[in-house]
């Protein structure tokens, strides 16, 4: 037999739903990740998350973790501007984003946030933009007073 792109993903959607039953089971998600392949073998990456709680189990393993990302790179940023993304900012909504995690690898388009409901990669100027708009909204603008 020779394995191709087309068995492998064939392999990968089986994979799946046979490990569905034992991640269900012991509380857990599993996911089969990436496959590298030569014509006489292939290796899959799986992926064990083992949730903090109930809830997690309904969650994305994408923002599973993006959180723990989050956890990870964020522990130091605090920045001297209130505009700012620092390390409280995680589950906050500015503007029709809300922060969901941080995807590390990602240089351009660097925290995970969800948009009506839809799965984003958001740039930080993007962010810190709706955060100051939300900071001025919450202070009320200044008005401007007319010399006469």
């Amino acid at each position: 037999m020779q394995i191709s792109k087309a068995t492998l993903a064939t392999l990968r959607t089986q994979m799946t739903e046979a490990l569905a039953g034992i991640a269900k089971e012991n509380g857990i998600i599993l996911r089969v990740g990436n496959c590298s392949f030569t014509a006489e073998s292939a290796t899959f990456k799986l992926e064990l998350i083992a949730p903090k709680n109930a809830d997690d189990l309904r969650v994305s393993p994408t923002i599973l973790k993006a959180r723990a990302d989050w956890a990870m790179y964020m522990f130091n940023m605090k920045g001297a501007d209130p505009a700012d993304i620092q390390r409280d900012d995680l589950g906050k909504t500015y503007g029709p984003y809300k922060i969901e995690g941080y995807l590390p690898k990602s240089h351009k388009y660097e925290f995970l946030c969800t948009k009506e409901g839809k799965l984003l990669k958001v740039p930080r100027e993007t962010l810190e933009a709706h955060k100051l708009r939300t900071i001025a909204a919450v202070q009320g603008t200044p008005r401007r007073t007319i010399a006469g």
